[in-house]
Parts: structure tokens; sequence; C-alpha cells
């Protein structure tokens, strides 16, 4: 066991965390950057490496016509604000976008009105190495890699520090500091294999955030990317594209060759995730038909033509290539598509500055709620970690030089670690936490997933319930190191169940359909009432309630 002590932890290594500990950095304050991947994986790896630009008037309006009410105005136009310069300042740094001569390409994803998107040269492994690369440039900056952080120590509503295991050494530290940063990204691996996320990716910010005391937002906004890969099993949950990814003619059609839905690239991805659910579920919340995207009008015309080169040029056609054949990688037949999980909307519920209710906890990224509302439009996630990520390392950085040094509570660490053990498993029962996280996936895509109702949201919760309970019944012996995967993937157990309970009481309280949410007992968006739901933890029990107050 060791424990050190910084001015700045930041929990995650993606965009946010890294553009996060740079700007602290640059600041003279000493960083601990932890990772649970290696250092700068993540969801920002493999994405797109599409980011929007804030070069017309009409970007907020965008943002907030596909949130459907429910963003907090305040934090997007914190967003836009901040923005200035960002793209300059990776470029300097060594990002590279595509150009035209000497102008950068611009591209016009699902939801936007205008063209204003730019596309990394090599996707989200480039801008993820720029921002590495530039982080290991500073000398205060420490970092521990395929760690997980496991409980946000707090006193007197505080925080001072974290638990942490890192599952490679089998080794565990206790991270004290004055300002924590969480960036750990989304969930998706709540709905495996039905999601494009990485594997790390199991809700553990929101877990983290709400035992510490700090509330979450509208976690019922879970956007699904409309086509994803529907089999063979290995692939299924790869992300074929949004709504561009159709061309201008393509068009959605039963397997018998019916006509489901055409005019993708006008709608969002909310709009043809949900079509495309409700073709599949034939009234019910399980999705079973199958249902194809047709390209194939694209090839006879020449914006069609270009809209093929286009999306293969960013890579989203390697699935199709690999999974359905040649021909349909070439557009000339038609594929099945089944949504996936692609981000979480919802998070830890923060003011304009990234701060939250806990004094001393920020959040930025995928982690923090309140700026897509229930729907994201597409490449934003990259530049709201870039805008979000910057501007809460120079806030924690703030922090410190404004309040007066809070001492760690004396406290002795190897009793603080072996208390954090007897909450995640009493070291007896034959229970494996592979099979239960895999039980607990498949009733989220079933009950929790892109069509709900009361009744399947209370049988997922009576599931999960029954998973936490034999989630406490592990065999796990701490001592022994062969054990690492093991004690990971409980450690990640208590997190998704945490993160499973928020999803499913926030969609409880919401008895409407709106953006990514969807209740086929309550069809129609409520236009007479707009409401954020608020999730806590009360006295150990997730609970959720409606939120009229802005986020501010």
């Amino acid at each position: 066991m060791r424990t050190y002590e910084f001015d700045i932890l930041c929990i995650g290594s993606g965009v946010s965390g890294l553009m996060a500990s740079i700007a602290a950095s640059e600041e003279h304050k000493d960083i601990c950057i932890v990772s649970k991947d290696p250092f700068s994986w993540g969801n920002t790896r493999i994405s797109g490496g599409v980011i929007a630009s804030n070069q017309d008037s009409s970007l907020d309006i965008d943002i907030l016509n596909a949130g459907r009410r429910l963003n907090s105005s305040e934090l997007v136009e914190t967003l836009l604000n901040d923005s200035e310069n960002i793209h300059e300042t990776v470029e300097s740094w060594g990002h590279i976008y595509r150009r035209n001569g000497n102008k950068k390409i611009k591209i016009k994803p699902g939801g936007h009105s205008e063209a204003r998107t730019y596309i990394s040269s090599y996707k989200g492994i480039s801008l993820g190495n720029v921002l590495r690369m530039r982080l290991l440039e500073e000398t205060n900056v420490k970092i521990i890699e395929e760690t997980i952080v496991c409980k946000i120590l707090t006193h007197d509503s505080r925080v001072y520090g974290a638990i942490c295991y890192n599952w490679i050494k089998d080794t565990w530290y206790i991270i004290y500091a004055k300002q924590i940063i969480l960036a750990t990204g989304g969930g998706g691996m709540l709905y495996d294999p039905h999601t494009d996320n990485m594997r790390s990716s199991t809700g553990d910010s929101y877990s983290l955030a709400l035992q510490c005391g700090a509330s979450l937002i509208d976690m019922e906004q879970i956007q699904f990317i409309p086509f994803g890969v529907a089999y063979p099993q290995g692939m299924t949950g790869l992300e074929i594209g949004d709504t561009a990814a159709a061309g201008p003619y393509g068009k959605l059609i039963t397997e018998d060759g019916k006509l489901i839905l055409g005019n993708i690239p006008s709608l969002t991805r909310e709009e043809v995730s949900r079509k495309i659910a409700l073709a599949m579920s034939r009234g019910s919340t399980e999705l079973k038909d199958n249902v194809k995207l047709d390209p194939t009008a694209n090839i006879n015309k020449q914006d069609g033509k270009e809209a093929w080169v286009n999306t293969n040029n960013s890579g989203s056609l390697e699935a199709v290539k690999y999974a359905y054949g040649v021909k349909s990688y070439k557009w000339e037949e038609p594929f099945s598509v089944i949504p996936t999980v692609h981000y979480i909307m919802g998070g830890v519920l923060v003011d304009q500055q990234g701060c939250t209710e806990v004094d001393g906890l920020l959040v930025a990224g995928e982690a923090a709620g309140g700026v897509h509302g229930s729907g994201r439009l597409g490449s934003m996630s990259l530049f709201e970690g870039l805008v979000f990520g910057r501007k809460v390392g120079k806030i924690a950085a703030e922090q410190i030089d404004k309040t007066k040094d809070n001492p760690f509570p004396i406290k002795e660490s190897d009793l603080i670690i072996n208390e954090y053990k007897k909450t995640i498993s009493n070291g007896k029962g034959s229970n494996s936490p592979f099979l239960l996280k895999k039980k607990l996936a498949e009733v989220m895509w079933k009950d929790v997933g892109l069509i709900k109702t009361e009744k399947s949201l209370l049988r997922a919760m009576e599931q999960i319930k029954k998973i936490e309970k034999l989630s406490k019944e592990l065999f796990v012996n701490w001592k022994k190191s062969e054990q690492r995967q093991l004690i990971l993937n409980t450690i990640e157990l208590k997190m998704m169940v945490t993160t499973s309970k928020a999803i499913i009481v926030s969609s409880l309280i919401r008895r409407e359909s709106r953006g990514s949410h969807y209740r086929l007992d309550y069809p129609s968006e409520n236009n007479s009432e707009d409401y954020n739901v608020k999730v806590d933890l009360k006295d150990g029990e997730v609970q959720a309630k409606k939120y009229d107050k802005s986020i501010s």
C-alpha cells in the first residue's frame, strides 16, 4: 500500500482529463492523473476524431434544439464562450485537421444545421496522442495508469483524496488531494455487447459522485448511435455511424423490403434510433425483428458517391465490410443495423465552473450532465471535452490559491482500505463478478434500453437488486495477486449496480418520451412541463425526483 499527496487528483485520461491536467499544470500545480486504462486510452482513442467548431451564430440553437429544452442554457453558453482558440491550441501542439488547400475541411454530422465540424487526420487516437505528449512535457505531473479509483474520500462535505487499486501490480494507493477532477467518461458497458464504448466504460464516474454526496441529472437520457453492427455476435455493437452514414438517399427497410424511414440525414440520432427500435419491437420493449439500412440509391448520384467516400474515409464502413461483406461495404446491397449505446447525456450535476455540490469536486466531459439535455449533436463530445477540460483544470488551480490549506484527516491508511473492502464483498460464496456483469447488461438492454415501460423498469430494478445481493457473496481473496482481474471486476460491478439504479429511477420519474428517452406507456412529449430529473444517494438508496431549478 502506498500513499501520495498532490494539489490536484485527476481521475481519467481521456480528452477531458488530459486537457484538465494540462491546464492545471500550466498553473504550476502538482497533479496526479489516474487512469483505469493505459494512459490516454479510453473512448477518446477509438472515437472518430470529428470535432465541432464554434464559427457561426447557430450552434447554440442547434444544441438547444437537439436537447429538447432539457439542456442547461448556462452550460451551453459557457461551452461556446470558452471555446475561443481551442482548435488553434491543439494544432499548435501538433494536432492535424484534414484540409483542402489551406482551409480545414468541414462536414455536417447528424443534427447540425451547418457544416462546422473538423476531421482529425488520424481520428481520436491522434488527438489523444497529441494531448498525451503535451502533458508529458510538464514536470509537475505524476501518471498512475491501469489503476481504478474505488472511492472518493470526503470529510465535512469536502473531498480530500481517493482509494485506488492498481490491477496490474496488485497494489492499493491512497492519494490525498486538495481538489479532485472527475473525468472518467461514460457507461456503455452497462449494455454490453450493445455499445461501441471501450470495456472500461462501466459508469464509474456516476457511482463515485453519488457515493461522495454529489447529485446526478437526467440519467435516463442515453444516446444510441442508430447504425450499429447487428451480427455476428463478436462484432455486435460496433459503430457504423449516425444519420449521415446513410448518405443523402439511404432508407430504412424491413427484412422483406418495406419502407420504414427515408430522408434520414435530416433527422437526429434520437429520431432514427427510436424509429428502428419501434420497427424491431412490435409493441414491446424487446427488439426482435431485423431492420436494414438500404444505401444503394446513393451509388447512382454524384452527392451519394461523395457521401460514400466521406463515410469510408471516416472508417465507419470497415465494420460493414467485415460483418456483411464487400457488396454491403460498397453500398451495393442493404445490411442489418441495430442502435448501439454511444453516450450518456445525463451525468453529475455541475455549475458553470464545472463544480459540484461537494466542495473540491469538479467534473468534465461525459461524466458531467446538463450540456446536451436529451439529444447530443454529432462531434460535440470531443469539443466539449477540450473546452470544459481546460476550464475545470484552471478552476481547480484557482480554488487551491483561494482557499486555505485543508489538512487531510488523520486516519490509518490500511484501516481506510480494509473498511472499503468490507463494502465490496464478504470474501465468501461462489458467485462470479464476470457472470453478474453479463447478467446486469442483459437486464439493462432488455428492460432499460431504447424502449421502456413502468413494468419493464420495475422488473429491471428487481433484477438489479438481486444482482447486488449476489455481488456481496463473491469469493474474493484480497491477498492473492492472481485474483487481480477478479478484484477489478468486483469493484466495477459495484459501480455498475449503482449507476444502473440511477438510470432506472430517473427513467421511472420521467413519465413522457423526450429525446433519447422513450416510454411505450407514455409515448408523447409533455410540452406543458419541462423539468430535469435529479438523482441522489440517501441512506444507501438511490432516489430520484423532479428538479425544476436551472443548473447553476
